[in-house]
């Protein structure tokens, strides 16, 4: 078969699928990619598998002479098409005779064998599904916020991925390690449809780059059953295995009466936060909090190398006297990143108790029922 396509859109479609691969693999064919051409569509269909997850990815194709199934190792594919710039590129695949794959563009070809597509493992199929919808925007950015608290220890496999949560009022993204919580909120567009599942954190990485591809007010088709789910979009289709298992009840974590609170602007705490975390203990990255009426005093102190560093800025605090609270400095700047500019509101009820952090709320609607809420427990001070 003979088949002409462009080298950027291929050299991208590949390097997604890559992703989806792992380095080694029980089954060599799984380092493969599977190229599925379609004669009368004009269609080259590209997927890659580990085994659990399935990422198919549609190039169109300016030309095509024949159609027909091959495989072909990623990494060579990858190795011949990333270095080339936009132009049009032929591959001429013969899986009758010689089983070769070649490649011609402007300056040169490459030229590599080909497997028997029949041995490459089909696409799991979802059974007995449900089907939700939600917007690129709030898909990207539930799982950008939130897929960085996921756990990696793995005998709590179900902490190890992010948790998605339809209930009628409402649609949650999930994660925690246990000692963070972080939950992205937005309104359920089918509330009619209820559910849940969690999703692995490999495939939790790899979608913001997918979905980075589409526009951002579209939406995603979202399917799962018990076992499986798949995410569509325009191009792409992504078909994985879910983590089985009960996600802990992550509501009953987050206080709902938490009698002081503490409005600051989000970047002077972040640079405040960048100023004192270097002087912390390695061990225990402990940062010394200390609220006051009209001031957050940070400290950071290394007993061990005889240092440390304090910095002080504004904050409107309705603490009646000074309450220190330890917080971790590596999840605090992390969470903080995750949180939008401008104010961000910290709830606390003593030094033993779970803190949160959100955007601060508007006026008229509190608590603030949509948007990212991260969760940090407390460390004890040595006061």
């Amino acid at each position: 078969m003979k088949l002409i396509v462009s080298s950027t859109a291929l050299a991208g479609a590949v390097k997604n699928l890559c992703r989806v691969i792992n380095p080694k693999n029980a089954l060599p064919i799984l380092g493969d990619i599977l190229c599925d051409a379609d004669e009368g569509g004009r269609l080259l269909t590209l997927t890659a598998s580990d085994g659990e997850a399935w990422l198919s990815q549609t190039v169109a194709l300016e030309e095509a002479e024949g159609g027909g199934r091959f495989c072909v190792p990623a990494t060579r594919l990858m190795e011949a098409v990333g270095e080339l710039t936009e132009q049009p590129v032929t591959i001429l695949a013969t899986t009758e005779s010689d089983n070769t794959f070649r490649m011609q563009h402007a300056t040169g070809e490459a030229f590599f064998p080909i497997d028997n597509a029949d041995e490459y493992p089909a696409t799991r199929e979802v059974e007995d599904a449900v089907t939700q919808w939600l917007t690129v925007c709030t898909m990207a950015e539930g799982l950008n916020a939130c897929q960085w608290a996921t756990a990696s220890d793995g005998l709590r496999p179900i902490m190890c991925g992010v948790y998605f949560n339809f209930q009628t009022d409402f649609a949650d993204i999930t994660a925690s390690d246990g000692h963070v919580l972080m939950r992205h909120r937005s309104e359920n567009s089918n509330p009619n449809i209820t559910g849940s599942f969690i999703m692995p954190k490999k495939m939790a990485r790899l979608l913001p780059s997918l979905l980075a591809t589409e526009d951002r007010d579209d939406d995603v088709q979202l399917t799962f059953s018990d076992r499986t789910a798949q995410v569509e979009g325009t191009l792409w289709t992504l078909t994985f295995l879910l983590i089985e298992g009960r996600y802990p009840n992550y509501d009953s974590v987050i206080p709902k009466d938490q009698p002081y609170r503490a409005d600051i602007v989000k970047g002077s705490l972040v640079s405040a936060v960048r100023k004192v975390s270097p002087f912390a203990s390695d061990a225990s990255q402990l940062l010394r909090c200390l609220f006051e009426r009209e001031r957050l005093t940070l400290t950071g102190e290394d007993y061990d190398f005889q240092a440390g560093a304090t910095d002080r800025i504004y904050s409107d605090c309705n603490v009646i006297e000074p309450l220190a609270v330890g917080l971790k400095a590596s999840s605090l700047a992390a969470m903080l990143q995750k949180i939008p500019y401008g104010e961000i509101r910290i709830r606390m009820t003593d030094p033993s108790r779970a803190v949160t952090i959100e955007q601060k709320p508007e006026e008229d609607k509190e608590p603030k029922s949509t948007g990212i809420l991260g969760l940090l427990m407390p460390m004890l001070l040595n006061e």
